[in-house]
């Protein structure tokens, strides 16, 4: 399934992106990740998101809606 990732907040390209795909009949999970800060300071930190940021972050609510997202795919 396609995961839209760094999404523009208050934009509808990611909206409009993910109707096209499901126009052609390509699965889309309902959840992806908005373009943050927090993922590329982690990143240039060596840590995951779970490291970096606390449990009330925005990423790392995000990730993890996504990770249950992924388990939950059939």
């Amino acid at each position: 399934a396609f995961v839209l990732s760094r999404i523009k907040p208050g934009t509808t390209l990611g909206k409009d992106f993910a109707t096209v795909i499901k126009e052609e009949g390509l699965p889309v999970l309902p959840v992806g990740t908005h373009d943050r800060t927090a993922y590329a300071a982690a990143l240039s930190s060596c840590q995951t998101i779970f490291e970096y940021e606390g449990p009330s972050g925005k990423a790392h609510q995000e990730m993890l809606t996504l990770l249950a997202a992924v388990k939950n795919m059939k």
